[in-house]
Formats: C-alpha cells, sequence, structure tokens
C-alpha cells in the first residue's frame, strides 16, 4: 500500500497527484469509484502543495534579493514541475510570469 501524503516540504506534489490519478484509474476499472476516500486522498495533496507555496515563494524573495529577478525566477521555474497539477500550479506560473517582466 502506497502513502500518498507527502511529508516534507521538498515534496514532488505532482507525482504524487499522477501516482494517486493512476490509482483511481485503476479503482474505476474495479468500479470502486464510489470510495469517498479517492476525493479526499487528492485534497491532502493539494492542500500539502497549497501550505508548500509560501516557502518556496519565500526562498525565490531571498534569491531575488541576493542575486537579482532572474534568479529567483530560476527558482521558481525550478520547482514548477513538483507543483503541475495542484492548484498552487496557478500562482507560482503567475509568480514567474511576474519575474520575467
Amino acid at each position: 500500500r502506497r502513502d500518498f501524503r507527502i511529508a516534507d516540504s521538498d515534496g514532488d506534489f505532482s507525482g504524487a497527484l499522477r501516482a494517486w490519478e493512476g490509482v483511481v484509474k485503476r479503482r474505476s476499472a474495479l468500479l470502486l469509484d464510489d470510495d469517498p476516500r479517492i476525493a479526499k486522498e487528492r485534497e491532502i495533496i493539494d492542500r500539502r502543495a497549497t501550505e508548500t507555496l509560501p516557502s518556496v515563494l519565500r526562498v525565490a524573495a531571498r534569491e531575488r534579493q541576493e542575486s537579482g529577478k532572474d534568479a529567483a525566477r530560476q527558482s521558481l521555474e525550478k520547482d514548477l514541475p513538483r507543483f503541475l497539477g495542484c492548484s498552487a500550479e496557478k500562482e507560482l506560473r503567475d509568480k514567474i510570469a511576474e519575474l520575467s517582466r
């Protein structure tokens, strides 16, 4: 049994969501998609990603002060794959776009 919860701030939220979607597809194929744990687990992963985003943004802000806008943008772009598919992805992409101007 795999635990899809992300325990640390460096977690791969996007990977956890993809893995969980694979479980959901297999369960759906077995007609077990009415299990309320499916939606709850996805919400847990998404909430953890949202809770982690402020620390990622703080690191980028520190990078901006120390090394400039480009370093901050690169720092956020490096973290972006972790947040793909999560609700925090849009905010992260907006911040990258802001730093690209």
